[in-house]
């Protein structure tokens, strides 16, 4: 069964990442843009008003917590968010929820699972 073709932005500060994803979801979703810096991800969302951002929780070792607390906060903000880490934390998937996130998950997990987490945060 395929997929609909939601729209996605990758937010991750690891080229290889962002264009791995890219690469990978562009089969079946349209990807909207790449964002490598955490200060243009609301510019960029309200740019191009995906369906799903996938956002890495840490950016050059900061965290996007605060920035996605700031834009699921936005009443006028319709996109919906995946949170990919590299940790396995229940304390950090709680925060990830309480942030705003749709999905969370690890960043070893399948391209199946992520394909799901988009499904899911739709």
């Amino acid at each position: 069964m395929p997929w609909p073709a939601h729209t996605v932005l990758i937010a991750a500060d690891r080229l290889v990442l962002a264009e791995g994803l890219a690469a990978t979801l562009g089969k079946e979703y349209t990807i909207v843009g790449q964002v490598h810096v955490l200060e243009q991800l609301r510019s960029a969302v309200e740019r191009s008003t995906p369906d799903v951002v996938i956002l890495d929780i840490s950016f050059h070792g900061e965290s996007s917590l605060r920035e996605l607390k700031q834009l699921t906060a936005d009443p006028a903000m319709a996109s919906r968010f995946v949170v990919l880490t590299g940790l396995e934390s229940p304390a950090l998937a709680s925060a990830a929820f309480d942030a705003g996130a749709m999905a969370f998950l690890q960043k070893g997990s399948g391209v199946h699972e992520l394909r799901m987490a988009i499904e899911a945060a739709m």
